[in-house]
């Protein structure tokens, strides 16, 4: 019986994993593609070519900084599971 709940909570781990990895590529894939997409849009209308680069380089930073916030938002997730009160570390911000 235990060492079939190890192997369940083994299984939604690697899914988990799958499941992040998934994520972080989809993610990726999306900033570059539509800031490759606007570059290229602009720089038909304005006749600009070194917009599109400008724009390839700024998807990419954009998708290198959506997948840092994806994975500690994973590591934040997963120290919650080791045992911490999920409501330690919750800060409220009130609105101005």
């Amino acid at each position: 019986m235990i060492d079939r709940k190890k192997r369940q909570e083994d299984n939604r781990q690697i899914m988990r994993t799958f499941t992040l990895v998934l994520q972080l590529g989809i993610t990726m894939l999306t900033c570059v593609m539509l800031c490759l997409f606007a570059g290229s849009v602009l720089g038909r209308k304005l006749d600009l070519d070194w917009i599109v680069p400008a724009f390839l380089i700024l998807g990419i930073f954009a998708g290198f900084r959506s997948c840092a916030r994806l994975t500690s938002g994973y590591r934040r997730g997963s120290s919650r599971e080791e045992g911490r009160p999920s409501g330690e570390n919750t800060q409220s911000v009130p609105f101005s």
